[in-house]
């Protein structure tokens, strides 16, 4: 690694951990110690656009996400990513990406094509393309799974409680079974996750994700799923779902084998 790209590295990470504060030019200047003039000729070397369009398209990727997966307001959004108020973040969020917070969260369709992932994604190679049932003996081995919308923030319910049920709380969460007849599902529904039984899979195309480690590492990692490798990938998903494969129901185990099938549509 060059001189300069270790610079553009240790920008891009400075960015990325201050992402929803105050981020001027003289901030990070100052952060990095290097010269205003000095960073932004190297970012923009390297990146190909200016650091404070960077900061704003990285901002706005992931309110993205937020307005999809949560249910918070969108002024909550706004000023979760640093925005000054809700009218200014709607303005950008239109420009960017050709429609409004609201009628971007209602919509079935996500076209991750549209996201700034970050520009420096480490291990591309955690992901594959499969094809289903072709590989359902993916499944082998595996306890049960949870089901995750990607159409609309209504079914998703906010990180908070998905994580918290996850480390074993709130596991007694009164749940009911819906059959969805048109897609094959038999679920079992609960607020911010869905637990399923009699799974049968859609047939199509899915990108398979496949992760090893402690949980606080694949909290961070099922994020990046949404935040980097989605629109890295640029797929444009219309009434997805994504499809955690566990191998135990306690999360408590030091290390976890985790899959993560998400459909991104028919073959």
């Amino acid at each position: 690694m060059s001189y300069q790209h270790s610079i553009v590295v240790e920008l891009v990470n400075l960015i990325e951990m201050n992402i929803q504060h105050d981020l001027s030019i003289e901030k990070l200047s100052d952060l990095s110690g290097y010269s205003k003039w000095h960073l932004q000729r190297m970012f923009q070397r390297y990146t190909g656009m200016k650091i404070a369009t960077y900061i704003r398209n990285r901002r706005l990727s992931k309110s993205a996400v937020m307005l999809k997966q949560s249910d918070l307001k969108v002024l909550e959004v706004a000023t979760a990513i640093g925005f000054s108020s809700q009218q200014a973040f709607s303005r950008a969020f239109q420009r960017f990406f050709g429609e409004s917070p609201k009628d971007f969260r209602t919509s079935q369709e996500w076209d991750f094509s549209k996201h700034l992932p970050p520009f420096l994604i480490q291990n591309t190679s955690a992901y594959h393309f499969v094809e289903m049932p072709k590989n359902i003996y993916l499944f082998k081995g595996y306890k049960f799974f949870l089901y995750h919308s990607m159409s609309a923030s209504s079914s998703g319910g906010e990180k908070r409680q998905k994580y918290s049920s996850r480390t074993g709380k709130n596991t007694d969460t009164p749940m009911r079974t819906v059959k969805l007849a048109s897609s094959g599902w038999e679920v079992t529904l609960s607020k911010g996750y869905y637990e399923t039984r009699n799974l049968t899979l859609i047939r199509g195309q899915y990108l398979l994700f496949e992760f090893n480690g402690r949980l606080n590492e694949y909290l961070v990692f099922f994020d990046s799923i949404y935040d980097a490798y989605l629109p890295l990938l640029g797929v444009r998903i219309r009434n997805g779902f994504l499809i955690e494969l566990h191998k135990e129901k306690n999360f408590q185990y030091a290390e976890l084998n985790v899959k993560v099938l998400v459909y991104i549509g028919k073959s």
